[in-house]
């Protein structure tokens, strides 16, 4: 017997099993499990009923459908096997994957669809590609309520959304008028609901993946950055949650609280891990170091206090400010920490001796602040203050003014909340409705803005075409 004979073909195996699976997918139809009422919700649903009109076999290859054709290293294209799927079966597929409780994979799935786009054949695909993943986004309901995605979904998405066109003919003849939409897409990737009061700070993890919202309804929310899925909700704060913040490793998550005390949670399992208490007002901002050892918290105290984050030990109390202390933060090397003031004060601390590095007066507010990859400038919205890496001496006073550069690079927000900028130039206007607290994802690709009215919206951006418009703008100047 010939050792060839029990050779497979894994490529041309995972070919003809997206093949069978996209085969098996044409059962597909609206309202599969004749749920007849439009708003039936997914927990209403037996999971009998869903596996009757659902067997197995379906199950897997709504879910699985993609790890075949990944495995097929295949590109997809205009007009291929993909392509003609999602302009018949997409509203049928999201309803599926809805009644499996699985909605959010949707996105995930249409990111890999992205990356495997034949680059020169595939321009209407990509589009259509875009336009999904916006329309998913964009009805978030639809993973409680599935048939939603031909009611709400269809008729609130833009008039010129191409799975609105799509599949317009599904839209019920009951709703002779519909609300007027937008002509397309707007920069506002997603609109997170669930506070029931204003939000007063957000903050991305290190790895882009998560986001956290704090309340002045006293939770936080901790959602999937990519879906909008809700992951946790963070409750039995006895004060107002006025900063959070992610470790590096993602793993956990700091509060500063109205009440005077900082909590840490871990982000995954909702657990809480650690309450520390020591100072006598309004803690303000929390910090972790880049190891993820430390954590800092700032208070209106006029103090800042470092943290064993394992522990829950306090390391070091700084003291020197004049007056409440707004922000603080930890250079990537964890041996420094900078902490700004209210009366325009900006300190450089030494961790390991607790002494004043450096002392710098500022003409206005500080509204952020983070040291440069290389720890050699401390980033404001005012501009870049000066870090020696090697300190020979310690000075308690330096009254110089020495900002030295603009620190506007990259995307950012102004100070006035107002205008996304790039590059220190102004890009998107935000009316009044969409201003609030606003971060920057460490992949400088999302912004995610706390509003008054208790939501959260998410803007994505491209780096890469910003890039490319800038340098033609340049060009053409």
């Amino acid at each position: 017997m010939r050792a060839d004979e029990f050779y497979i073909n894994e490529e041309e195996t995972h070919k003809k099993l997206v093949n069978r699976c996209f085969q098996t997918l044409k059962c597909l139809r609206k309202d599969i499990c004749d749920l007849k009422i439009p708003g039936t919700q997914t927990t209403d649903v037996g999971q009998e009923t869903v596996a009757k009109y659902l067997p197995p076999e379906v199950q897997y290859a709504c879910l699985y459908w993609i790890y075949h054709l990944k495995g097929s290293k295949s590109t997809i294209q205009d007009g291929g096997e993909v392509d003609s799927f999602l302009r018949k079966y997409f509203l049928n597929w999201l309803e599926g994957l809805s009644l499996l409780g699985r909605l959010s994979e949707s996105i995930h799935i249409i990111k890999d669809l992205v990356a495997m786009l034949d680059p020169l054949r595939s321009i209407s695909l990509s589009k259509l590609l875009y336009d999904a993943r916006r329309f998913v986004l964009n009805s978030p309901y639809i993973a409680d309520s599935p048939l939603q995605v031909y009611y709400s979904a269809l008729i609130f998405a833009p008039k010129q959304s191409i799975a609105r066109n799509l599949f317009q003919n599904d839209i019920p003849e009951w709703i002779e008028q519909q609300p007027k939409v937008e002509l397309g897409w707007s920069a506002v990737l997603q609109t997170l609901e669930g506070h029931s009061s204003g939000v007063s700070s957000v903050a991305f993890s290190h790895d882009s993946q998560l986001l956290a919202s704090a309340s002045d309804d006293r939770t936080v929310k901790i959602w999937d950055a990519a879906t909008g899925q809700l992951k946790q909700t963070l409750k039995g704060h006895s004060g107002e949650v006025s900063s959070v913040a992610f470790s590096h490793d993602s793993q956990l998550l700091a509060l500063a609280l109205s009440d005077r005390i900082v909590k840490i949670w871990d982000a995954a399992t909702g657990q809480l891990k650690q309450t520390l208490e020591g100072h006598s007002s309004f803690v303000s901002s929390v910090v972790f170091s880049h190891d993820s050892q430390l954590l800092a918290s700032a208070s209106y105290d006029r103090t800042v206090k470092i943290w064993d984050a394992a522990t829950g030990q306090l390391k070091q109390t700084l003291e020197g400010h004049n007056s409440l202390v707004s922000l603080v933060a930890f250079s990537h090397d964890s041996q420094l920490l900078a902490s700004a003031s209210s009366d325009r004060i900006v300190k450089i601390w030494d961790i390991t001796s607790g002494l004043c590095h450096k002392t710098v007066k500022v003409p206005s507010f500080v509204s952020c602040l983070s040291f440069n990859s290389a720890d050699t400038g401390l980033v404001t919205n005012l501009g870049c203050i000066e870090v020696r890496k090697t300190i020979t001496s310690l000075s308690s006073e330096s009254s110089k003014l020495d900002i030295y550069e603009n620190s506007c690079v990259g995307l950012r927000l102004d100070t006035s909340e107002s205008w996304v900028t790039w590059n220190a130039q102004r890009l998107l206007w935000l009316p009044a409705g969409y201003r609030g607290k606003g971060i920057i994802s460490p992949s400088m690709s999302k912004i995610a803005i706390g509003c008054e009215n208790g939501k959260v919206l998410l803007f994505g951006f491209s780096i890469s075409s910003l890039i490319i418009d800038t340098e033609q703008c340049r060009e053409k100047g």
